[in-house]
């Protein structure tokens, strides 16, 4: 991978320090798996509250249970990740972003923390293509 040829690091072990080294580097990947996980206030949780909304909805309850178990999982393994990147023995190996590359992170990081907050303009969009391929009624209710 890019990372284990660019970073050297191919093990837990080898992210040790790391972050201390790159702090913009590391937060944002772990921003960007918290968002998997669904940590509040990232698209993540945008999308599991959908998730949840519509399973409920349809009566579908082993679903948002499934997602809570999930989430569990996956933020035990990023509070752990998070340990191992932010401590132990100094890193041999330094890690320097060059500009563009600090760049292109926080452009990536935008519109994952903007949809946590405010995703309705995409379900708007999402609603209006719907109508557009003739696919949904955007969320018209038909009259009688």
């Amino acid at each position: 991978s890019v990372f284990e040829q660019r970073y050297r690091a191919m093990t837990i072990d080898d992210l040790k320090q790391k972050g201390k080294n790159s702090p913009i580097l590391f937060f944002s990947f772990l921003f960007f798996i918290s968002s998997i996980a669904g940590l509040p206030l990232s698209a993540g949780f945008s999308g599991r509250m959908l998730l949840v909304y519509a399973s409920v909805s349809n009566d579908l309850f082993w679903l948002p249970a499934l997602s809570i178990l999930t989430s569990l999982v996956i933020f035990y393994f990023i509070f752990r990740l998070t340990y191992e990147i932010f401590s132990g023995k100094p890193a041999i190996n330094e890690i320097n972003l060059e500009t563009h590359h600090k760049f292109i992170l926080l452009v990536l990081l935008l519109p994952a923390i903007l949809l946590g907050f405010y995703l309705s303009p995409v379900i708007n969009w999402v609603k209006f293509g719907s109508v557009i391929l003739g696919i949904g009624d955007g969320g018209i209710e038909p009259s009688p």
